[in-house]
């Protein structure tokens, strides 16, 4: 008989707690806007002024018409400056893992004027592919972190995202990301 009484008991109990996981599953995602629309993260900085300087001159026609992209789909507006507080350059780092890296420093309000964009030219990619690692780093000095959105330019791995998607500009959720920044 008393097996009887407890069974609601433990239904109702598991009930509950099912619940309650299911609204703070729903909360967090609201809290984190990790929606398939706003997949995107930033870094909390952005650049400005919005200038760029290449030290680069092989790689400059690639460089500018990654900027070009990300000028001509979003509200972000980078230009050419020798004073440019962002440096972009190529260098050899050998066999790192890694065919781009950019570093950044923020303000306390936010702002980012000193930063690099640089390509590894220890791995040897066509034209596209060395796009969409340039187009990858100015995302992020510009204020986008990785997405997990697989034909994103901001996916962590921008050559498996040339490779199987041959993405070398923006794709939507990046767009969507640096329209929040700008």
């Amino acid at each position: 008989m008393n097996s009887t009484v407890e069974r609601p008991a433990r239904i109702r109990r598991r009930r509950l707690g099912s619940t309650i996981a299911v609204a703070a599953l729903v909360l967090s995602s609201l809290a984190l806007g990790a929606t398939a629309a706003n997949a995107y993260a930033t870094t909390g900085c952005h650049l400005d002024p919005q200038t760029y300087d290449v030290d680069s001159a092989f790689y400059a026609p690639e460089i500018d018409a990654s900027v070009a992209a990300w000028n001509s789909a979003t509200d972000a507006n980078m230009y050419a400056s020798a004073s440019a507080g962002l440096k972009v350059f190529a260098q050899n780092d050998g066999n790192t893992g890694y065919d781009g890296k950019a570093t950044w420093q923020c303000t306390a309000f936010g702002v980012n004027r000193t930063s690099q964009a640089w390509f590894n030219l220890y791995y040897s990619y066509p034209q596209n592919q060395r796009r969409s690692v340039w187009t990858h780093e100015l995302g992020h000095v510009m204020g986008l972190h990785h997405s997990g959105v697989a034909n994103s330019i901001m996916n962590s791995v921008s050559t498996y995202t040339y490779t199987n998607f041959g993405t070398y500009t923006p794709r939507p959720d990046d767009i969507a990301g640096m329209n929040s920044v700008y």
